[in-house]
C-alpha cells in the first residue's frame, strides 16, 4: 500500500514537474502521463509545455517520440519557434513525426525559406532531395499553392515530382488537383508544356474549369501552336482579358484558328476583345439581325452570347421570331440564370409558351443544390420550381426511360401534395424505384384497389414500406382474385338464369354481392368483365397440352377438336359471350383475339416441325376445322339439323368427329 502511494506521489510531482494538466489522467491514463513527463523532464521542456495547445499537447502524449525531437530541436536553439513546431505537427496526422530523420527535420525546420503551413510536406516527401535554390522556391511555392488541393499520398511520387513545374504555383489548376486523373494526365508532356505555358503568361488567368481542362488535354500539342502564334498578335494590356474571353466561350480549339485567320486578315486585337460582344460577333457573326447584343441588359446578353457560341439554333430563331417576349422578361426570370442555361436548360427544348412563361417563373437558388446536375427540359423545370425538396430529390432518382413518364409522376405528386417532407435512409430510393414503374395513381388503381378510401399519402408510406409489407400485399391480392372470380361468376350465373340480356353492371355488381366500383376498379367496364370471363373459359387461349411426338401426332390432332366440340356444347354461358364477341370491337376483345391468335400461331408452328408440313398449309387446315366447330357449337340450340347432322343429338356430333378424323389422317398421309 505505501510503496503504491510513494509511486503516485513521485508520478504526480514528475507531471507537476513537466506541466502536464492533472484534467488529462481521466483522457490519457496514469501510464502515458508518467511516461510523457518523464520524457518532458529529460529534454529539458517543461517551460514550453503550458504554452502548447491542447491538441499539440495530446499528440506529445500519444507519441512521446516527438518529445525527444522538441528536445532535441530545443537544444539547438533555445528561444524556439513552438507556433512552427505546432504547425508542423497539425500535418502529420496520422503519420508519426519520427519517422522522418531528425537531421532531415532539424535541416527543414530552420530553413527560413520554407513556410510553417508547407514545412511537414516538404519533410516527408522531398526532405531527402538535393535542390537547388531555384528548385527549392518553385516546390515551396507550390507546396505553399497545393496543401489544402492535392492529395499527396494518392498522387503518388510521379505527381508528387510534377510540383517542380511552375503551372503549380499558380492557380491555373485549382479546383481540379483533387480529381487523380488530373495527376495523371499531366504526365503527359505536350499537356504539361501547354497549361506552363498558360500560368507563365501572369496574365491574371482565372482557374480553369473541367470542361476547359478536359479540351486542353484532348488537344494541347495543337492548342499550343495555335496558342502560341495568336498571342503573338495580342499586345501586353489585351492579353489578360483576351485569354479570359477565349476561355470563357469554352471552344478552345475551334476558336484559336478562327483567331489566326482573322487576326491574319488585318483585324486588330482590340476590336476583337473590346468586349463579350465584340468577340462573339467577331468570330461568329450575330445571327440576331436586329437584336443589338451591346444593347441589352447583361443577363440578357450573357444568355444570347451562350446560345450563341453553343450553338442553340431552335432557341436563337425562337428569340428571332418572338423579340418583344424575350425584351419583356425582368431579370430575375428562370431563363436569364446563367447556372440554369449553362447546367440544367437545354435552351433548344423551349417554346413560345416556355418563354411566355419564364416572366413569371424564378428557380430559388436553395434548389440548386437537390437539383441533380443534368440537362432538363423547360416543362420538367417549371414544375420543379413549386416542388419541395423531397420531390426534387426523388425526381433525381427516377429511372423511367422516357421523359413524358417521369414528368407524369412529378405532375401528380405536386397535383396531389402527397410527399412526406422528410424520409429516413434509403426510403426515397424505395419510392423513386416503384414510381419509375408507374405513377402513383395506377399503384393504388391496379395494386391496392381492395383499399378502400386509400388516401395519396398513405399509398406512398404502402409503396416505401411494400418490402415489409409483402404479407399484406399477398392478402390483399389473394383477396382481389376472390372477388375477381366471384364477379366471374355473377356473370356465369345471370346468363344461365336470366339470358344475356340480364347481364348489366347492378345486376352483376348485386349478384356478387359487391359494391358495383370493384367492377370498374378491376375490369374497367362491363365489356372488360366479360372478356374477363371468356379468356378465363376459352378453349385456345387456355390450351397447355403437352406436345406428342412425330408418332402420335395424329391422335393428338384429333384430341384437339374433340375436347373443342365438348368444351364448347356443355358451356352455355360461353356460346353466349362468344355470339357477343362476334358483334363486339372494343380494346377488350382485341386484347382476348391477340391472346387467342398468339396461342394458335404457336400450335401451328409445333405442328408444322412434328408434320413437315408447311405453316400455311396447317393454319388453313385448322381454321376450317375449327371455324366449322364453333359455328355448329352456336347454331345447335336452334337449328337440329345441317347438312343432314342432327346437331342437337349425340349421334351427329360422333358424325362430325368421324369426319374430322378422316380429313386429319387424309391430310397427314398427303405426300409432300
Amino acid at each position: 500500500m505505501v510503496e503504491t502511494v510513494i509511486k503516485h506521489l513521485t508520478e504526480f510531482k514528475q507531471m507537476t514537474e513537466a506541466a502536464i494538466p492533472f484534467r488529462l489522467l481521466n483522457e490519457q491514463g496514469e501510464i502515458n502521463c508518467a511516461r510523457a513527463a518523464e520524457k518532458i523532464i529529460k529534454n529539458q521542456v517543461a517551460d514550453i509545455i503550458p504554452s502548447l495547445r491542447e491538441e499539440t499537447l495530446l499528440y506529445l502524449m500519444e507519441n512521446p517520440e516527438a518529445i525527444d525531437c522538441l528536445g532535441k530541436l530545443k537544444k539547438e536553439e533555445d528561444s524556439l519557434n513552438m507556433e512552427r513546431f505546432q504547425k508542423i505537427l497539425s500535418n502529420v496526422e496520422n503519420d508519426k513525426l519520427s519517422d522522418i530523420g531528425y537531421g532531415q527535420m532539424k535541416k527543414i525546420y530552420f530553413d527560413p525559406m520554407i513556410p510553417d503551413e508547407a514545412a511537414y510536406h516538404y519533410m516527408k516527401y522531398y526532405g531527402k532531395l538535393d535542390l537547388s535554390l531555384e528548385e527549392k522556391e518553385q516546390l515551396v511555392n507550390s507546396l505553399t499553392m497545393c496543401i489544402g488541393e492535392l492529395d499527396f499520398d494518392r498522387a503518388g511520387e510521379k505527381g508528387r515530382m510534377l510540383l517542380f513545374q511552375p503551372v503549380f504555383s499558380s492557380d491555373l489548376l485549382l479546383g481540379l488537383l483533387e480529381k487523380p486523373k488530373t495527376i495523371e494526365s499531366l504526365e503527359d508532356p505536350e499537356l504539361l508544356k501547354l497549361v506552363n505555358t498558360l500560368a507563365g503568361y501572369k496574365a491574371g488567368i482565372e482557374p480553369l474549369n473541367q470542361n476547359q481542362f478536359d479540351q486542353l488535354r484532348e488537344k494541347p500539342g495543337e492548342i499550343l501552336e495555335k496558342m502560341q502564334v495568336v498571342t503573338g498578335y495580342i499586345p501586353k494590356d489585351l492579353l489578360s482579358y483576351g485569354l479570359q474571353l477565349w476561355l470563357w466561350n469554352g471552344a478552345l480549339y475551334a476558336d484559336l484558328c478562327k483567331l489566326e485567320r482573322i487576326f491574319m486578315d488585318g483585324m486588330g486585337a482590340s476590336e476583337v476583345f473590346k468586349s463579350r460582344v465584340s468577340y462573339v460577333n467577331t468570330l461568329y457573326q450575330n445571327p440576331l439581325s436586329g437584336i443589338d447584343l451591346s444593347g441589352l441588359s447583361y443577363k440578357k446578353s450573357e444568355l444570347l452570347l451562350y446560345a450563341i457560341t453553343q450553338k442553340k439554333k431552335n432557341f436563337l430563331r425562337l428569340i428571332q421570331k418572338e423579340k418583344m417576349l424575350f425584351d419583356d422578361l425582368p431579370d430575375n426570370s428562370l431563363l436569364l440564370e446563367e447556372s440554369v442555361y449553362r447546367e440544367y436548360l437545354n435552351l433548344n427544348t423551349v417554346n413560345k409558351k416556355n418563354l411566355k412563361e419564364s416572366a413569371d417563373l424564378i428557380l430559388p437558388r436553395r434548389q440548386f443544390h437537390d437539383l441533380k446536375k443534368r440537362m432538363y427540359t423547360f416543362e420538367e423545370l417549371k414544375l420543379l420550381c413549386r416542388a419541395e425538396k423531397t420531390v426534387i430529390c426523388l425526381y433525381g432518382q427516377l429511372t423511367c426511360m422516357r421523359i413524358d413518364d417521369q414528368i407524369c409522376v412529378l405532375r401528380e405528386l405536386l397535383k396531389r401534395k402527397c410527399m412526406p417532407r422528410t424520409f429516413q435512409d434509403g426510403q426515397l430510393g424505395i419510392l423513386a424505384k416503384a414510381l419509375s414503374i408507374k405513377p402513383l395513381s395506377r399503384w393504388i388503381r391496379e395494386d391496392f384497389g381492395n383499399i378502400r378510401g386509400l388516401s395519396y399519402e398513405t399509398a406512398v408510406w404502402l409503396l416505401v414500406y411494400q418490402e415489409q409489407l409483402k404479407g399484406m400485399e399477398k392478402e390483399i391480392t389473394k383477396n382481389r382474385q376472390a372477388t375477381e372470380m366471384t364477379l366471374i361468376t355473377a356473370v356465369n350465373d345471370i346468363i344461365e338464369e336470366s339470358g344475356f340480356e340480364g347481364l348489366g353492371i347492378n345486376a352483376v355488381a348485386a349478384k356478387a354481392k359487391v359494391s358495383k366500383m370493384l367492377i370498374y376498379r378491376y375490369f374497367n367496364s362491363l365489356d372488360g368483365l366479360i372478356a374477363a370471363y371468356i379468356q378465363q373459359n376459352d378453349y385456345w387461349i387456355n390450351f397447355d397440352e403437352e406436345l406428342p411426338d412425330q408418332a402420335h401426332l395424329a391422335a393428338f390432332i384429333k384430341q384437339i377438336f374433340k375436347r373443342q366440340i365438348m368444351w364448347l356444347r356443355e358451356n352455355y354461358t360461353l356460346k353466349r359471350l362468344y355470339r357477343w364477341e362476334l358483334t363486339t370491337d372494343n380494346k377488350f376483345v382485341k386484347e382476348l383475339r391477340n391472346k387467342r391468335e398468339e396461342k394458335g400461331i404457336w400450335l401451328v408452328e409445333a405442328v408444322s416441325k412434328l408434320s413437315k408440313h408447311p405453316k400455311k398449309e396447317i393454319a388453313a387446315m385448322a381454321s376450317i376445322i375449327t371455324a366449322a366447330i364453333s359455328y355448329l357449337a352456336l347454331l345447335e340450340e336452334n337449328c337440329p339439323v345441317y347438312n343432314g347432322l342432327k346437331i342437337q343429338q349425340e349421334s351427329g356430333w360422333e358424325e362430325l368427329e368421324e369426319g374430322i378424323n378422316l380429313l386429319v389422317d387424309l391430310w397427314l398421309q398427303k405426300q409432300l
